[in-house]
């Protein structure tokens, strides 16, 4: 007979689904790790399309993500200003 597994916590979901939690003295908050991710993702894509001379790639509709992709750049900045503003608090 197979050993039993412990049941899994329930995820909530909405806004609470991420709350900020403490761990080792450090505020965390999952949601920023989450806009880092779309930030490389948008930055590499960017990067592939405008210097991989990809010409064919859509200029329209959501794909036009990918071509500014520099925006990436930016939210890395807004990003990284929020964990030292929150670090000097």
């Amino acid at each position: 007979m197979p050993a039993s597994r412990p049941p899994t916590p329930s995820v909530p979901a909405g806004p609470e689904a991420a709350p900020a939690r403490r761990r080792e003295g450090h505020t965390v908050f999952p949601a920023v790790d989450v806009l880092r991710g779309i930030a490389a993702l948008l930055v590499l894509g960017y990067h592939v399309v405008e210097i991989g001379k990809w010409a064919s790639f859509p200029v329209t509709g959501p794909a036009l993500l990918v071509r500014v992709g520099w925006i990436g750049v930016d939210m890395f900045f807004v990003i990284s200003g929020f964990v030292i503003g929150l670090s000097t608090l």
